[in-house]
């Protein structure tokens, strides 16, 4: 979702299918799924080659928050990205390219709603 909007307006097979966006894609859900384990959540690696693998084979989409950000209205930005920042700092474990989308996309919603 966050990558769809910081991207560039982009779907979800420009994201995944451009091998710098891919990485960067894998390194976010590599974090969550780190902090998932830390919070006693077992998630295993290799979900995030299964969730591209399936995203690869579906019809290219816009993301919600990108539809949101098109039509002017508020980005699910707290549900999608503030909670796990707030998760992760509760228990202190880094999570630098979600806190940097999230500081980003705060910016983007809050200018898209004036």
């Amino acid at each position: 979702n966050p990558l769809s909007v910081i991207g560039g307006k982009i779907n979800t097979s420009e994201m995944i299918n451009d091998a710098s966006s891919e990485k960067l894609v894998r390194a976010i859900m590599k974090e969550i799924i780190d902090l998932a384990n830390k919070k006693g959540i077992d998630l295993v690696p290799q979900l995030i080659d299964l969730n591209i693998s399936f995203t690869k084979s579906m019809t290219p989409y816009e993301p919600s928050m990108l539809l949101d950000y098109r039509a002017r209205r508020p980005m699910e930005v707290e549900a999608i990205l503030g909670n796990t920042v707030k998760i992760a700092n509760e228990i202190n474990f880094p999570i630098p390219h979600v806190e940097t989308f999230y500081s980003l996309l705060k910016i983007i919603d809050k200018k898209n709603l004036e």
